[in-house]
């Protein structure tokens, strides 16, 4: 399997990508002097264990921001692994899509190729699942001189979670924003005016200079803070507007979909 490279953002902070048909899917290991820690697991197409190692050799601890299959087919590599317990339902129902499905080549060698990866990779995801811890209690990891905040960040499932650094105010927000697309779309997503909650707060937090940048799960990292700005002031737009449910707009340059209705 090939070993995915890992960025170097700074000296403790590492962004390892996957791509799926093109797609970057971002996951971020975090160093401190006691314990490293994985950001999400990745769709299973890469080696990411070994891109670890050849970082660090820190006793590791791995969470999730939330449920779908781009953060977490990637999760039976690792024997426990911290959850947001909001989204036990939705890892359930991801856990079962085949990542080699959405990537295998096509024609007769893409046939010969899938007959023998696809159900190895069934073999190693079912045969080796990993454990689910509830996030700490207080509300934070120590790594060892570094502080990681958890924070509960509802809208695109309604269990998503995002992990800040609080040194340097890095916010790795899972889908919480992206640099051309904003979901809260899907069956899982939260109510819109739950969404537009989550970055009115977050906001607040950019304004006291908690956090002064984004790290989101696909594509470009990092994002400039005012992303938040320009989600809330779309979703304020929307709940104040004219719109049928499960839309999608262009605002800013970013296509936003959302529905009206959704879990709370």
């Amino acid at each position: 399997m090939f070993t995915p490279k890992a960025h170097k953002i700074d000296d403790t902070t590492y962004r390892i990508t996957e791509y799926d048909r093109g797609h970057a899917i971002n996951m971020y290991l975090l160093t401190g002097s006691e314990h490293a820690l994985l950001i999400d697991t990745g769709l299973n197409l890469t080696n990411v264990p070994k891109a670890i190692r050849r970082i660090t050799d820190l006793p590791l601890w791995v969470c999730n921001t939330h449920g779908h299959s781009e953060q977490i087919l990637g999760n039976h590599w690792y024997p426990e692994v911290f959850f947001p317990e909001e989204d036990e339902d939705v890892f359930r129902k991801y856990m079962q899509e085949n990542p080699s499905e959405r990537n295998s080549p096509s024609g007769r060698f893409g046939n010969l190729i899938g007959a023998v990866y696809n159900p190895l990779q069934d073999l190693i995801r079912y045969n080796r699942p990993s454990e689910h811890e509830d996030l700490p209690e207080d509300g934070f990891f120590d790594l060892g001189g570094r502080i990681v905040g958890i924070l509960k960040t509802p809208g695109h499932t309604h269990g998503s979670v995002s992990y800040l650094d609080e040194a340097s105010g890095r916010l790795f927000c899972g889908d919480l924003v992206g640099e051309k697309e904003i979901r809260v779309d899907f069956e899982e997503s939260s109510p819109l005016d739950v969404y537009e909650t989550t970055v009115s707060l977050l906001l607040g937090l950019v304004e006291d200079s908690k956090i002064s940048q984004l790290y989101p799960s696909h594509g470009n990292s990092p994002l400039p803070a005012d992303i938040l700005r320009t989600a809330q002031e779309v979703s304020s737009m929307v709940l104040k507007g004219d719109y049928k449910d499960s839309m999608k707009i262009t605002y800013q340059g970013i296509e936003f979909r959302f529905r009206l209705t959704g879990n709370d």
